[in-house]
């Protein structure tokens, strides 16, 4: 009996240690995991930084790429209006060109006598070329609206009409004197002026 309570006891006291030992492994491993997540939650601190920066400097670099373009084209778009603008030639032709938009009347004929005899004087003066007024002619054109196309074709009919009845002599004076027209450089040609030619060329052909 006394060797059996012995054994007991003997078999008791081994298992102490070993249970105090295992609580100790379980302390110790829920120390361990801790740091492990603080190191995790740093990396993916760094990561979105680091993704957030990128992301910043991308859209810093394009809207430094789309402001250069933006003053590039304003640039280009002022160099291109001043030249116009330092042409007396090109301004010249600008307000013809706005004066057959504004100044025919559809069924007055005195205004398209007026609007002619204009383009007739302009036409025999003007030092452009036949290609500077065919561009100048499209420039002004294209920056019409669909309307605005339509209604000035049809006034460059008139006109260039009116113009082949006050080529050379016959019946010209009484047409200029019905449309009050004093200061006409009368008479202009008997044959086809190339200056008008060019302007008529490009609108009746843009107008088709």
């Amino acid at each position: 009996m006394k060797r059996v309570l012995a054994g007991i006891i003997c078999i008791t006291a081994l298992s102490l240690p070993v249970s105090g030992c295992s609580f100790r492994l379980e302390v110790n491993n829920s120390d361990i995991s801790e740091p492990t997540q603080v190191v995790k939650q740093t990396t993916e601190q760094k990561t979105e930084k680091k993704t957030e920066q990128t992301a910043a400097k991308v859209t810093e670099k394009t809207m430094e790429k789309t402001e250069k373009n933006t003053t590039a084209a304003d640039a280009q778009k002022e160099s291109t209006s001043s030249k116009k603008t330092e042409n007396p030639a090109i301004k010249e032709m600008d307000a013809l060109l706005d004066q057959i938009k504004t100044e025919v009347v559809e069924g007055d004929n005195k205004s398209y006598v007026r609007v002619a005899s204009s383009l007739m004087n302009w036409g025999v003066g003007t030092p452009l070329t036949t290609e500077q007024i065919k561009k100048e002619t499209a420039s002004f054109y294209a920056g019409l609206g669909s309307g605005g196309k339509a209604a000035f074709v049809k006034n460059v009919n008139a006109v260039y009409d009116t113009y082949k009845k006050l080529l050379g002599s016959g019946g010209a004076e009484n047409l200029l004197a019905e449309a009050g027209v004093k200061n006409a450089a009368y008479p202009w040609s008997t044959e086809p002026l190339e200056t008008v030619e060019a302007v008529y060329e490009v609108v009746t052909g843009a107008g088709r």
